[in-house]
């Protein structure tokens, strides 16, 4: 960094000796340090002088005893076969071996040769010679630039020049920018906008005042010029005319069982409305609001040509929430079926439709007069077979006890089945009865899941300040057109 940065910034920061980035005494200068520099230059040009010429000098000396071996790999490998041999036989007690198959002259004179294939790194012949000195021609080019390039100080130079463009950068960037100034347009480009909704706890001024932010943001982005003195006013008129609508669907907004998704947006022009105030679904569970008003009756000041053209609008939808079911699994008695026997195995016939609920469980087992049998459930009925086939079936039947493995399983919830009672009923008149005569749960029929006795909650003992704080937060559902206005 250059000289006249370190004065820009020390103008802001304070001059003379009351700056505290002086460059004097922020800025390295290695003539302070004279005695540490000449030890460090001859200690790194000893390391890189060694380091590089050791990288050079191996690389070269590697591809030269590579390329004398892939010249005439089976000599080399006669040549390695005979020194190993030789090395065996001085363990070898005799020691004549070798002298024996080729000859004392021969042995002699291959062994005074060096063994060049145990220092290649064909040794235990993985690999073609002639191949691999081939491919690995490019990679030890690369070795050699690498030990060049570190032998003659290219590394440094490299850095040098890095160095220098990121410096260059950064003396532009000091150049260029003036911090005091940036600072000095924040205040003029936002105000602090504080509405009469921010901090309340009431359900209502909160959605007020997550659509107020919307809107007033999505009017403040379409005209882009609206002064720092009239923003506060700004975006209090926009909070009213949201108070405004809103007070319409007040009954959503202060019950808990209604969520609120909402958007807001500026449009270049009027939108017909008629058809998505008020509208919902088929189920009654879903309401949308829509409301607008020009840009042109907000005082904005702005002196952009949308004022007389744009509108601003947000929509809100209310989806109720589904109460929660607050009954657990249980433990229950079905009382229902006409029985049947056959030769193999009877049935119980509960004629009953699966669209709503089903019984689950592909291993349901059960006692009939004290012997096990296979209970599964398929289409409408329960198929009962006796796990020892000498058994027979008797021609009635009252119970089967000791079930387990078979669920009535209704609203994502699965009831164990403990006992089935036969006694004709079918379809909607079968009755599911806990099977703990005390349980907090009423009796249901099919198609139906247990519900809570009057007073009792299934998962809380004492929960009747959260029932009935249910049903009062649930509001009236009114006819969407009556709450257009």
């Amino acid at each position: 960094m250059g000289y006249g940065n370190h004065l820009i910034l020390a103008s802001g920061l304070g001059a003379g000796d009351n700056n505290l980035f002086n460059p004097e005494f922020t800025t390295g200068d290695l003539s302070k340090i004279k005695p540490i520099v000449r030890v460090v230059q001859t200690v790194s040009v000893w390391i890189i002088s060694i380091i590089g010429l050791a990288i050079t000098i191996s690389t070269i000396l590697k591809q030269a005893v590579h390329g004398l071996y892939a010249t005439s790999p089976q000599f080399w490998d006669k040549v390695d076969e005979i020194h190993r041999q030789k090395l065996g036989a001085t363990v070898d007690r005799g020691g004549n071996q070798i002298q024996m198959i080729l000859g004392f002259g021969l042995s002699f004179f291959f062994s005074l040769i060096p063994n060049i294939k145990a220092i290649t790194e064909f040794d235990g012949d993985t690999v073609d010679p002639k191949t691999f000195f081939t491919k690995s021609l490019p990679i030890s080019c690369l070795y050699l630039f690498i030990g060049v390039f570190i032998f003659y100080g290219y590394t440094t130079k490299v850095g040098e020049k890095i160095s220098m463009f990121g410096t260059e950068l950064l003396d532009n960037f000091f150049l260029q920018i003036d911090p005091l100034e940036w600072a000095a347009k924040i205040p003029t480009s936002f105000a602090k906008i504080n509405l009469s909704t921010s901090g309340s706890k009431a359900n209502f001024d909160k959605e007020v005042n997550k659509i107020t932010k919307k809107a007033y943001g999505a009017l403040q982005t379409n005209l882009g010029d609206i002064t720092k003195e009239k923003q506060p006013r700004v975006a209090l008129e926009v909070e009213n005319w949201v108070i405004t609508c809103m007070e319409e669907v007040r009954q959503y907004t202060d019950a808990d069982n209604w969520e609120m998704q909402y958007n807001a947006r500026t449009t270049p022009d009027f939108s017909d409305l008629s058809k998505v105030h008020g509208g919902k679904n088929e189920e009654g569970t879903e309401f949308t609001f829509a409301w607008q008003k020009p840009i042109s009756e907000f005082d904005t000041g702005s002196a952009s040509t949308n004022v007389g053209t744009d509108y601003l609008r947000f929509d809100v939808t209310f989806t109720k929430i589904a109460t929660k079911d607050k009954t657990t699994a249980v433990e229950c008695v079905l009382y229902g079926g006409v029985w049947t026997t056959g030769s193999k195995e009877a049935t119980i016939d509960l004629e009953v439709s699966t669209a709503d609920a089903t019984i689950t469980g592909n291993t349901g087992r059960g006692k009939v007069e004290g012997n096990i049998v296979d209970i599964s459930f398929t289409g409408s009925k329960l198929i009962v077979k006796f796990q020892d086939q000498k058994n027979k079936f008797p021609n009635s039947l009252s119970e089967i006890t000791e079930v387990t493995g078979l669920y009535y399983s209704f609203g994502g919830k699965s009831h164990a089945i403990k006992t089935i009672n036969i006694n004709g009923d079918q379809g909607g008149s079968i009755t599911f009865k806990p099977k703990n005569g005390s349980s907090s749960v009423n009796s249901w029929h099919w198609g139906e899941g247990p519900s809570n006795k009057a007073g009792t909650d299934s998962t809380k003992s004492n929960d009747d300040d959260d029932d009935n704080e249910d049903d009062n937060n649930e509001p009236e559902t009114k006819d969407p057109n009556d709450l257009v206005g």
